[in-house]
């Protein structure tokens, strides 16, 4: 295969994926027209299937399009054979129907399941082109091809990718608080007044909820540290020592002692004041003894040489 047709396959699929939502394996509906020219070539069809669609793939077979090979007789032994390989699809027909109906039926209008058809047909294909979002595989010339996107598919890819650029009704209602537009205006403006009358009692019997707060919410009460009580004062009946006092702005020792010394000062003062007294005289030892030889007057007489002296 050449890597130019490569390449616009891998883009064909690409966008299948992302605009319709296509994944691997993809679900590949094959019509007995199909088979039986891939039998009749004798082709690998599992191997140019991959190449064809760059993925893996399950091939499926409807009961109709195998009721049609068994219609067709020993001619196509070989297709029936190969279709016993592949996943019966029931297509919820209870009588067989032709194909190109059957094969329809299973697209639907919009292709919900996501089927990659196979067919010969022409007219079948020109039927699933109005379908979008349906790849269509057939085979011309003995090479196994994929169908370009069809206008339909590429106008709803655009739709869809306008659509993820606008903000839809619905957000927009959330956002702004705004109700949905009604699509009847003649009832939504009827039924306008007695909407109005329900609001209004509703609002009067139901408080404003309160808007929970946005950030961070606080911490595990269960892990925060409890705060422990402070212990009493062991001083708090105790007299304080003088140090204590001290410090606190009572009178120091120097203080105290200088105080003291003050306090002698002024009462020597006062006693000089008031008149010095009499100092008490000391006997000599010579004048004792001569005073108890000689008696009294000797006595007395040296005990006034002495104050003379």
């Amino acid at each position: 295969m050449k890597n130019k047709r490569i390449k616009s396959y891998r883009r064909a699929m690409q966008l299948y994926q992302s605009s319709f939502g296509f994944r691997e394996p993809y679900q590949l509906l094959v019509d007995a027209a199909f088979l039986q020219s891939c039998v009749k070539q004798k082709m690998d069809i599992m191997a140019r299937l991959h190449d064809v669609l760059q993925g893996a793939v399950k091939p499926m077979i409807t009961q109709c399009c195998i009721q049609a090979l068994y219609d067709a007789g020993s001619e196509a032994q070989a297709a029936v054979d190969a279709a016993k390989g592949f996943e019966r699809r029931k297509c919820n027909h209870f009588k067989a129907r032709p194909e190109d109906e059957c094969m329809l039926a299973m697209a639907g209008t919009e292709n919900k399941n996501r089927y990659v058809f196979a067919t010969q047909s022409l007219p079948l294909r020109e039927s699933l082109r109005a379908v979008p979002g349906s790849p269509i595989i057939y085979i011309a010339r003995s090479v196994m091809l994929l169908e370009s996107p069809s206008n339909q598919t590429l106008a709803k890819k655009r739709r869809v990718e306008e659509s993820k650029l606008h903000v839809s009704a619905e957000e927009l209602a959330v956002i702004t608080g705004k109700p949905l537009p009604s699509a009847d205006p003649v009832a939504s403006t009827s039924a306008a007044p007695a909407d109005d009358s329900v609001a209004a009692s509703e609002g009067a019997a139901e408080p404003p909820k309160k808007k929970k707060r946005k950030g961070p919410s606080g911490p595990n009460p269960l892990s925060v540290k409890k705060k422990k009580a402070k212990p009493a004062d062991p001083n708090a009946g105790r007299r304080p020592s003088k140090r204590e006092r001290e410090e606190d702005g009572g009178e120091s020792r120097e203080q105290k002692r200088q105080r003291e010394e003050d306090g002698k000062v002024v009462s020597l003062a006062a006693r000089g004041e008031g008149g010095e007294k009499k100092k008490r005289r000391r006997r000599r030892k010579g004048a004792a003894t001569g005073a108890d030889g000689e008696g009294g007057p000797a006595g007395e007489g040296g005990a006034g040489s002495g104050g003379e002296a």
